[in-house]
């Protein structure tokens, strides 16, 4: 635990070499696949592929401590947005607020203005009366992006790109963690009967665009079931879509 890759470089055509680094500690490996499991934002100068951005969905979160006894997570929408709050160890919760990344975050970082921007929902507001005043030096924020993406290619002769960096989903969908761990058993057979041709990895490719072809389908189809503020910029745009229906490439 600890050790992070500081340098990758190839070191043949069929080679990389690896710069790990563990505080002072500094280890050098060789490998003859690369894969690129590192998330939404990862890029690296030695692969190369692009990456296209279907929305602007973006989150604010705060780490709470637990004061309801429900531990259940559950998702509620907003007029800017949609939450989802869930139950972590240590006796708390991580309440996610989604928005669109133009729009900006719908609230400041107090958990007042957070409880005022969230009234309207039911089973929130009802964990936030057992919360007293704002309690904001037992709270910890961060934020990040949650935007729908898919990378081309996804593979080359000695890479591949795994996880959100080769295709994010949105977490309403509920499918990123699967389509993920399918990618990883795909990936790994390939590389077990060495099976990284041309051919093999324009497959794996046009498989892939495929399923986000039906994922994109899915994400409208969730945005467009939350009717109360369907003339509100965040419904009106499926969550900060980039992308217009008509856009979406047919399925079939």
């Amino acid at each position: 635990m600890g050790w992070i890759a500081r340098a990758i470089e190839p070191c043949s055509d069929e080679q990389w070499r690896i710069t790990l680094g563990n505080g002072e500690d500094v280890r050098h490996c060789e490998a003859r696949y690369l894969l690129l499991a590192t998330g939404r934002q990862s890029f690296h100068p030695r692969v190369n592929f692009r990456r296209r951005r279907y929305d602007r969905l973006a989150f604010l979160a705060v780490h709470i401590p637990r004061v309801s006894k429900d531990n259940r997570p559950f998702i509620e929408c907003f007029e800017n947005g949609w939450v989802y709050v869930t139950p972590v160890p240590s006796d708390a919760s991580v309440i996610y607020v989604f928005f669109d990344a133009r729009m900006g975050p719908p609230c400041r970082r107090t958990v007042g203005s957070l409880r005022q921007t969230l009234a309207c929902c039911d089973r929130l507001s009802t964990l936030f009366s057992d919360v007293s005043g704002d309690r904001n030096e037992d709270v910890k924020w961060f934020a990040g992006t949650a935007h729908s993406g898919l990378a081309t290619p996804t593979a080359g002769k000695n890479w591949c790109l795994l996880g959100d960096v080769a295709e994010s989903r949105d977490p309403l969908s509920a499918s990123g963690m699967y389509s993920a761990l399918q990618d990883a058993s795909r990936v790994s057979e390939r590389l077990l009967r060495d099976d990284f041709t041309t051919t093999a990895r324009e497959d794996m490719d046009a498989s892939r665009q495929q399923s986000f072809a039906e994922y994109l389908k899915m994400r409208e189809g969730y945005y467009a079931a939350e009717t109360r503020w369907s003339d509100l910029p965040f419904w009106v745009d499926k969550g900060g879509s980039m992308v217009e229906a008509s856009a979406i490439p047919a399925l079939g």
